[in-house]
């Protein structure tokens, strides 16, 4: 049986275009929390850059996170 997890999009104030889509078994705040101030990966360099934290947009918790993700990128796809 797969985990519940959750679909996530957060969106960055300086740049209102810039979204990060992740698919989580966190809690969507603490991965929020993990983006803002890892400084090694892409969304943290942005707040490093900009001085400003990265905002949850929306998120829904799935039963199958990893499996809705394949599935929505299928269906961008056009698959």
């Amino acid at each position: 049986m797969a985990k519940t997890g959750y679909l996530y999009v957060l969106v960055h104030p300086f740049e209102p275009d810039l979204y990060k889509v992740g698919v989580p078994i966190l809690e969507p705040g603490e991965r929020l929390a993990q983006h803002n101030r890892n400084s090694g990966e892409y969304a943290g360099k942005v707040v490093q850059e900009t001085g400003q934290l990265w905002e949850l947009k929306t998120s829904v918790e799935v039963a199958d996170p990893y499996g809705q993700r394949r599935r929505f990128g299928a269906q961008r796809r056009g698959a």
